[in-house]
């Protein structure tokens, strides 16, 4: 019964997100909708503070060089002008991850062989491969932002608009010389959860402080098992 309500208030928030300009009177039901999305993003933010944390002890036990290379957090003004320059609110993990680290060392993977950007980095990664793509939105679509990088030039990107048909902010792989674009992951909770999961396991190891060697199928395969189901890969047009 509780499930139910839950996603009763979900689809009222949803219908209430849609409305082209408020009400001239709040309704009734605002305030406890409001009550709700408010425990649901509080306890989401718990949730992905755990999981960074975890990460953070793997990293400085068992990839200490890696660890060390860290960049502080990014401060609050700084990933608000983020948002400004996208033109949308970041999703509030991303915003953690971020708040967390600000990137770190180049190729100091922290996701398998994935690296994490810094705002700017990001930023400035967008805006070269929206320039090389500008006229094959089929091959990069405008509003993905890259937040990983692989030392091959490989990104794991947010989807803001769920391109392939799926759900806003999926997280896409781009591959610069293939078709493929698989959806990695739901959301950047669930690519966290799946990534600490793994790394807690015992199922790779660390060789010599560097995460590489860990490829990106190895992901796929844990995520399919924990998931139930492999995520969806789509095949694009490559570039004239």
């Amino acid at each position: 019964m509780e499930s139910q309500y839950l996603s009763y208030l979900d689809a009222i928030w949803r219908w209430a997100e849609r409305l082209p300009e408020p009400p001239d009177e709040p309704p009734p039901w605002l305030p406890e909708v409001l009550a709700w999305r408010e425990r649901e993003a509080a306890a989401q933010r718990a949730r992905v503070d755990g999981l960074l944390a975890r990460l953070e002890r793997w990293l400085a036990t068992r990839a200490p060089a890696v660890h060390a290379k860290l960049r502080p957090g990014a401060d609050p003004a700084r990933l608000d002008a983020c948002e400004r320059e996208l033109g949308r609110p970041l999703p509030p993990a991303l915003r953690q991850l971020w708040a967390w680290h600000d990137g770190g060392g180049e190729f100091m993977p922290i996701a398998f062989v994935y690296s994490l950007y810094s705002v700017d980095e990001a930023l400035a990664r967008r805006a070269q491969v929206r320039e090389w793509f500008a006229d094959e939105p089929q091959w990069w679509c405008p509003a993905w932002l890259p937040v990983l990088y692989d030392p091959s030039g490989n990104n794991i990107c947010l989807d803001p608009s769920g391109e392939f048909g799926g759900e806003a902010d999926e997280l896409v792989g781009f591959w610069h010389d293939d078709n493929d674009r698989e959806v990695v992951a739901y959301d950047f909770e669930s690519l966290l959860d799946t990534l600490v999961a793994l790394y807690e396991s015992g199922e790779i190891t660390a060789d010599d402080d560097d995460l590489d060697g860990v490829s990106q199928w190895d992901w796929t395969v844990w995520s399919r098992r924990r998931v139930g189901s492999r995520p969806p890969t789509f095949e694009v047009a490559s570039p004239r």
